[in-house]
């Protein structure tokens, strides 16, 4: 992994142990969510922050834990997400049935 210096060129390697992935869908208490943008709302940060749950809890000062996972992560936001989401179980189900025979 490279530094970016100015958007067009990388200068120093970047230690991967000091850079943690974060991947889509995150999973909150829906109240405890609620809370965090009532909270930005009255500190009008909203519109200075990237509109990303994650994105907000930083510039509030929260902190963010980390689970395991792997590369495997899917986000259904459109219908043809949502087909592509049908292939993959039908694939892992015929791999399954495979196996099995």
């Amino acid at each position: 992994m490279g530094s970016n210096d100015d958007g067009v060129k990388s200068t120093k390697w970047v230690d991967r142990e000091q850079v943690m992935q974060l991947n889509s869908p995150q999973c909150f208490k829906f109240g405890y969510v609620c809370s965090l943008y009532q909270k930005a709302v009255g500190m009008e940060i909203l519109e200075d922050v990237e509109p990303h749950t994650t994105s907000m809890m930083y510039c509030m000062g929260e902190t963010i834990y980390f689970l395991k996972g792997n590369q495997t992560n899917i986000k259904i936001t459109t219908k043809e997400d949502l087909e592509l989401f049908e292939g993959y179980v039908l694939m892992k189900q015929r791999k399954v049935y495979t196996w099995n025979n």
